[in-house]
């Protein structure tokens, strides 16, 4: 008997916040963003609204409570606050966050931003994993092995779960373009080339994917190599700024430095320093 490989996990890491205090709500807003891998979270106390979309007004709200957990598929886009549950007590939230080696499992073509509820018994799977995994796997073989099996029990018991899209037939093609963008963000695209995936004229294909994503396939690609370079300024402090400007495909550090503090607000080495100060 084989294992189906489509389930191979090659990135793991973990996030505990701690941060968002009961007496004023903590915001944090990826509507331009789209996320770079999955994650799975645990609620342990406090509550969340989660905006999804890139357009307030159009956006659908997902509130969740103490002990729900939160499913976010591989590029979803969204706008979240926190709130702790009472003055004294912060909203804490138990965040894994993971990439199989087919990524569509759980990307935001196939499924939703969504809460399940009922599962309490994997609370102790999440506290477990979140105190044994920073930024990949521990070097110990029986904790290594252990994390990994709790990890495959937490997925067993919410994947079946999950709401998946219905995704029309002439959505279909515009979103295996989507697919192909986020597996290779890194290279050079043109539109004209995209559209000829899906047997499109490039006006036709660049109104219609502009229409189901809500931008254009360009902004869509560099908006996946910042959510790329994000994660990689956080999971490899040691990488300097040039060598995460080359992973995600920018041709220059100048204007890597230049876009993401366009998207983003904030220049690499001051988001690098903020988001690992609060782990």
């Amino acid at each position: 008997m084989s294992i189906n490989s489509k389930f191979d996990l090659k990135k793991i890491y973990t996030m505990l916040n701690l941060n968002y205090e009961s007496d004023s709500e903590k915001m944090c807003d990826f509507r331009k963003l789209p996320r770079p891998s999955a994650s799975i979270a645990y609620l342990m106390s406090g509550s969340a609204d989660f905006y999804v979309g890139n357009d307030t007004e159009s956006s659908r709200l997902v509130h969740f409570e103490t002990d729900d957990l939160i499913f976010v598929p591989y590029g979803s886009t969204y706008m979240s606050t926190w709130k702790g549950a009472e003055p004294s007590k912060p909203s804490k939230c138990y965040s894994i966050y993971f990439t199989f080696a087919l990524p569509e499992l759980c990307s935001s073509t196939h499924c939703v931003i969504q809460k399940i509820s009922g599962l309490t018994e994997l609370k102790d799977d999440f506290r477990f994993i979140i105190e044994n995994v920073d930024y990949g796997l521990p070097k110990n073989d029986s904790v290594q092995l252990e994390v990994l099996a709790r990890f495959y029990k937490i997925c067993a018991k919410f994947m079946p779960l999950l709401n998946r899209r219905e995704v029309s037939p002439d959505d279909a093609a515009i979103l295996q373009t989507v697919e192909y963008i986020e597996h290779n963000y890194k290279k050079p695209l043109k539109v004209a080339d995209l559209a000829k995936l899906c047997s499109l004229s490039e006006s036709h294909y660049y109104a219609r994917f502009k229409t189901a994503v809500g931008m254009t396939p360009i902004e869509y690609k560099t908006r996946v190599a910042i959510s790329y370079a994000e994660q990689l300024l956080v999971s490899e402090p040691k990488l300097s700024i040039e060598e995460v400007s080359e992973r995600t495909g920018f041709e220059s550090s100048s204007y890597f430095r230049r876009v993401f503090h366009k998207l983003t607000g904030q220049s690499p080495r001051d988001y690098r320093k903020e988001t690992r100060g609060r782990l």
